[in-house]
Parts: C-alpha cells; structure tokens; sequence
C-alpha cells in the first residue's frame, strides 16, 4: 500500500514537473518576444528623437547657409560690375574691388563647406568602433548647429583645459550636447534675466576626460534631480516634450562605458560627463 502511494506521488510529482516546465517554457517565450519588442521599441524611439533632433538642425543649417551664401552673391555681383573694366586699364580701385569680390566668395565656400562637414560627422557614422577625436570639435559643431536659436541675452561661456582626443563615436556625442545645450536654452528662455549664461567646461583626470555643461536658468526641484535621466520624465508642458532626450544621453553615455550625473550648484545646473580615454 506504501509503495502504491510512493508510486502514484512521483508519478503526480513528474506530471507537475513536466506542467511546470511547459509553464516556465511557454512564459520565457514570451518574456524574449516581449523583450524583444521592447529593443525594437527603443532603437524606434532612438530614431524618433534622433529626427526631432535634424528637423532643429534643419532649421539651423538653413539660417547658417544664407548667411555664406550672401557672400557668394555679394562677391558674383562685383564681379559681374567689374566685368566690363576687365579689359580696360586696370586702376587700384578695381584691383582692391575685385580682390574683394573672390575674398567674399572665398568665405562663403568656407563657411558652407564647414557646415556639411559638421551636418556630415552628425549623420554618418563610418565606422562600427569608436574613433579617436577632438572633443572640442564636436562642441563647436553642435554651436553651430544651434546658434539660430541662441538668444542674444544668452552668453555661451568655454573653457577649454582638455588636450588628449578621446575613443567616441561621435555622431552619439554630438547629439548628447546638442540634447543638453537644448534644455539648457529651454530653461533660459523661460527667464528674463540679462546676464543668462551656459556654461562649457572640458577638464581632465587620469582615466577620463570631463566635460562640464552649465546654465544659470534655475536648480532643478531636488525631488526631480533622481528622474532626469528617467524614460518618459518631463517637467515640460504637452506638445513641448516627452522626457525621452535625457534618457537617450543616459543610454549614449552608458555605451561609451562612461558617466553622467546632473547636480545644482547655486542656481546653477550642471551636467557631468565623464568619458573614459580608453577604448
């Protein structure tokens, strides 16, 4: 009778095994399928913020082109006027006229080659490894990306204390600045304060390479300094963001295996990263 009970325990025993295990099978199925969508759902939200970004860039690259591109017509201009003195004695007044007109020219193609290459080393990516570069470089790329939207009242501090170049993928890092200086300016349009101020600092230790960005638009309520960098966190009203720009910093930061924090220091916000020189 012992032995029957024994028998028909295991036996019940093996059928909850065996239950429990199509069970665990059929939910860890699911979990990958589930985890799965939810890395497609991210690199589709990566790609989103990364469009809102170009659509800014847009804006900006057309306000910088004109700008050379005046050049270029004010230089095509004199030149066509001096056409008809070409051949004609060629007097010191046509001769500085006219060195004008190709110094125009000149800097206008100057200008717009600068910003396709900067527009470039922001949209491509042409390697799979991080690339040795000037972090500084990216800096004033991403400037001139956003200086359209710099107010006057808005003073744009640097300086500058790192020599190395460091392993980025630089397409990353740019967004990763330009993401901050846009909060930053977002902050200080709210105010009306004269002396409105950001603030960019590049410094170094012995295995990272720092780099500091500023404002003066106000701290950061401390109950909101733990969710900066949080999915989906926005203190900002609908339709003027939707909390994913600071959670892609964090995610581009973390890839490079490097640091961000954010912290107040009289009524100033500051954002730290820490970017390391090894590869």
């Amino acid at each position: 009778m012992f032995y029957l009970v024994q028998h028909k325990l295991q036996l019940n025993l093996k059928i909850y095994k065996k239950n429990l295990e199509d069970v665990v099978e059929e939910r860890t199925a699911y979990l990958n399928s589930v985890i799965e969508e939810l890395k497609l759902t991210q690199q589709y939200l990566v790609q989103n913020e990364k469009m809102i970004s170009l659509g800014t860039f847009s804006a900006g690259i057309v306000h910088e082109i004109n700008n050379p591109l005046n050049f270029i017509s004010g230089g095509i201009q004199l030149i066509s006027e001096l056409k008809n003195e070409i051949s004609k004695n060629k007097t010191v007044d046509f001769n500085e006229r006219f060195e004008n007109a190709i110094n125009f020219i000149n800097e206008g193609l100057f200008k717009t080659t600068s910003i396709v290459k900067a527009l470039q080393s922001f949209t491509s990516r042409t390697t799979s490894k991080r690339i040795d570069s000037d972090i500084h470089k990216i800096i004033e790329n991403s400037l001139l990306f956003l200086n359209f939207s710099i107010p006057e009242n808005v003073s744009i501090i640097k300086n500058y204390h790192l020599k190395a170049k460091i392993p980025v993928f630089e397409d990353e890092i740019h967004q990763v600045i330009i993401e901050i200086l846009r909060n930053a300016l977002f902050e200080l349009n709210k105010k009306t304060q004269k002396d409105s101020a950001i603030d960019i600092t590049t410094s170094e230790n012995e295995e990272f390479a720092i780099l500091t960005i500023s404002n003066n638009g106000g701290e950061i309520p401390e109950q909101y300094l733990s969710r900066v960098f949080d999915p989906f966190f926005t203190t900002k009203e609908p339709g003027e963001g939707v909390g994913l720009g600071l959670s892609i910093v964090y995610t581009f930061i973390t890839e490079h295996k490097g640091k961000i924090r954010v912290e107040n220091s009289n009524t100033w916000v500051k954002f730290i990263i820490e970017l390391p020189f090894k590869n």
